[in-house]
């Protein structure tokens, strides 16, 4: 009722303007912790504001915090590295990016790649090759676990190819439970072992193949190998593809595993091999 007998009359305009500004100066003279809380929830909203600017900015590139991903990303993060790095781009930005995680590379060479290579008598270095390694620590289930990324750039300083990987080492490879993929170990006794901690002896003929199946080489494809007269052998070879392996462009030779897994009449494991 107060405030709507203000509007009759003249110069109500004037007198409302002053009622509000005396009622105002009253609220606050009254109300100092009012005031306070005020400033409290401005600073808080521009606190959290700029955290969460620097929490962006922090984690605005995660590709190489490796040691926070877990060995289960491995398909999805190289598939993340392909995609925000292109081949033909700039090398100095991945180089960059990859330092902040890793450091300096543990090696930085010129490097013949023989897949770019258009003269075959062609004896110089036409690419440069940059290599970093990180160990990280994760579970107790891994004895040693370190990422290796290597990066191939023509003369120009421009990408051809990017290779990260997981080397793993583990008393029982089937207590990770993750994909199987021969880019995890370094030697043949190594994978032997792991392929030998996911089955065992008395392993069905059918369950080897679904595994052998199953695994999807990121550098390579599963060939079968038939062997003649040998009913009680199953034989896989897995060869490095080299168009974007870097260890098969830049190395005058194949890189191979053939896995032999032998079975007695009843179709069940009874030895595997892997050379």
């Amino acid at each position: 009722m107060e405030i709507l007998n203000i509007f009759n009359g003249k110069g109500s305009e004037l007198r409302l303007c002053l009622y509000i500004g005396t009622k105002i100066r009253w609220w606050l003279a009254k109300s100092p912790l009012v005031i306070l809380l005020l400033f409290s929830l401005v600073g808080k909203t521009q606190s959290a504001s700029f955290e969460g600017t620097s929490d962006v900015k922090k984690h605005s590139n995660p590709f190489f915090d490796i040691c926070q991903r877990q060995l289960a990303d491995y398909p999805l993060l190289k598939a993340e590295i392909d995609k925000s790095y292109s081949l033909g781009s700039d090398v100095s930005v991945l180089l960059s990016d990859i330092k902040k995680s890793f450091g300096k590379p543990i090696s930085e060479k010129k490097i013949r790649d023989y897949l770019s290579i258009t003269n075959k008598n062609e004896d110089a270095e036409n690419s440069w090759l940059y290599s970093f390694n990180k160990a990280c620590n994760y579970s107790t289930i891994y004895s040693s676990m370190q990422w290796n990324i290597h990066v191939l750039a023509d003369l120009a300083k421009k990408i051809t190819a990017i290779n990260i990987r997981p080397i793993i080492e583990t008393s029982d490879f089937s207590l990770t439970h993750v994909p199987f993929y021969f880019e995890y170990f370094t030697n043949d006794e190594d994978t032997q072992k792991a392929l030998w901690n996911l089955t065992g002896t008395g392993t069905p003929k059918s369950k080897i193949q679904k595994l052998m199946a199953g695994i999807d080489g990121v550098y390579g494809d599963i060939e079968t190998i038939k062997q003649r007269n040998q009913e009680n052998l199953l034989v896989y070879r897995y060869r490095y593809n080299a168009t974007t392996f870097i260890a098969s462009r830049v190395a005058p030779w194949e890189f191979i595993s053939i896995v032999i897994w032998e079975f007695n009449d009843q179709d069940r494991l009874i030895n595997l091999t892997v050379r």
